[in-house]
């Protein structure tokens, strides 16, 4: 038809649009396994892991570079953020001779990647990509390399745990 033209509308889905942006970091993050990412530290983990998802990251150093907080006890899914202050984890395992083994994990201030959620019978289970983590005084080269650790949120015994989901940035790589 003369005078006739096509417009095709294309409307992007932001649930869909953020479940691939968190595939696209807890993949980012994975692929570092066993390696150093930039300094060691761990928020050069979470940086790199966003800025090459194509996630934004804001300016300065409070914790709202990581997105727009979520709930974690109830929202939290992979490609999310957790940022911790002062808190510390002790699990308890009976060992098959009887004895109790006590593991405490502290972490001061300190950032995570969550690549997993299991919630089964009422419990949680998170599992973390990060670095920088690990016994004090532990040799740096074990350190300051990407880790996968699980947590439980309920052996949480002191601090904070905020969470983050990352937003898309201008464009996606």
């Amino acid at each position: 038809m003369p005078g006739c033209c096509l417009l095709l509308i294309v409307l992007a889905v932001p649930e869909q649009d953020a479940m691939d942006l968190a595939a696209r970091i807890v993949a980012r993050a994975e692929a570092k396994l066993g390696e150093r990412v930039g300094d060691g530290s761990c928020s050069g983990l979470v940086s790199e892991a966003l800025r090459e998802a194509g996630a934004r990251l804001g300016a300065g150093d409070s914790d709202q570079p990581w997105g727009r907080a979520v709930d974690p006890s109830e929202q939290l899914r992979p490609g999310d953020v957790l940022v911790f202050r002062d808190a510390a984890f002790v699990h308890r395992e009976r060992q098959r001779n009887g004895a109790v083994r006590t593991t405490t994990a502290r972490m001061e201030r300190h950032v995570a990647l969550v690549s997993a959620v299991d919630r089964q019978a009422g419990a949680m289970r998170i599992t973390l990509l990060h670095q920088n983590a690990g016994r004090p005084g532990a040799n740096d080269d074990r350190r300051q390399v990407v880790q996968r650790w699980v947590i439980d949120p309920s052996e949480m015994t002191e601090g904070t745990v905020t969470a983050y989901r990352p937003l898309p940035g201008d464009s996606t790589q």
